[in-house]
């Protein structure tokens, strides 16, 4: 089973759609709100979960403090890919 931690700027029908595939999904604006994003590493590493989030934030905490990383897919909106 995939257990992914959608970080608060993943939309809640993502979420739910992820859910209903059989996605193990917590997701951060349920219980997790306004978290720093060293507590969502944390707790993507101690649950062995990949971190589902919509910017690249993650990505430069885990190299430049040298955590561990399940992986950190990024969510990018069409839109994003015209600039």
């Amino acid at each position: 089973m995939l257990k992914l931690l959608a970080d608060e700027d993943i939309a809640r029908d993502m979420v739910t759609w992820l859910r209903k595939q059989g996605c193990d999904v917590l997701h951060a604006a349920e219980t997790l709100v306004r978290q720093v994003d060293s507590v969502l590493l944390r707790t993507v590493e101690t649950e062995g979960r990949l971190l589902l989030a919509e910017d690249k934030d993650f990505g430069e905490v885990v190299f430049r403090d040298g955590l561990n990383s399940h992986g950190i897919p990024v969510r990018r909106s069409a839109a994003s890919f015209d600039s």
